[in-house]
């Protein structure tokens, strides 16, 4: 019983964070993120460094000639937004077409595929690839299920009643 109590949790969280969060979209030419930020042409873009090794991005992929390293630091100006997507995780994507502004001042184009959602998520360990106000800073993903999964564990080994973790599950599903 306790089995198919967790499996049913675990199927079922996706859901549960997707209509906490909402879903990314794009909507007359402007592409929210889960957390409500918003991405449209004419729009300035600044790029911190990326979050993967060395510095590269892992969630930022340059499509036009360049290197990641340039990108650190740089400004785009979004001039044609294309190929929005969702992805079977809930992550938004989009391809960016824009003129680059270097830190040293000099421009280029910059043709770039972006998974948004992943680009600004605000990770304890990781600093976000593209900068946006703290107000729309995804929290970690995985927190809402993370945290369910280990009150289940606890209900499970004894260390809390039906009750105590039902109580506390609602609180989590309702981000108290």
């Amino acid at each position: 019983m306790k089995n198919s109590l967790f499996l049913f949790l675990f199927l079922l969280l996706p859901f549960f964070s997707a209509a906490q969060h909402g879903l990314p979209r794009l909507e007359n030419d402007t592409v929210y993120s889960t957390s409500g930020f918003k991405i449209y042409k004419g729009m300035t873009l600044y790029f911190n460094k990326g979050s993967g090794r060395h510095g590269k991005y892992k969630h930022i992929n340059i499509k036009s000639k360049g290197s990641y390293t340039s990108l650190a630091g740089s400004s785009m100006l979004v001039t044609e937004m294309k190929n929005f997507g969702i992805s079977i995780f809930y992550n938004g994507y989009i391809e960016l077409i824009g003129t680059i502004t270097y830190k040293d001042g000099s421009q280029g184009y910059l043709d770039i595929h972006m998974s948004f959602d992943r680009a600004i998520e605000n990770n304890p360990k990781l600093i976000s690839e593209l900068q946006v106000p703290d107000e729309y800073r995804n929290k970690a993903r995985g927190n809402i299920s993370d945290a369910i999964i280990k009150l289940y564990k606890l209900y499970r080994d004894g260390d809390l009643t039906e009750e105590e973790y039902e109580d506390q599950k609602q609180k989590i599903l309702a981000g108290q």
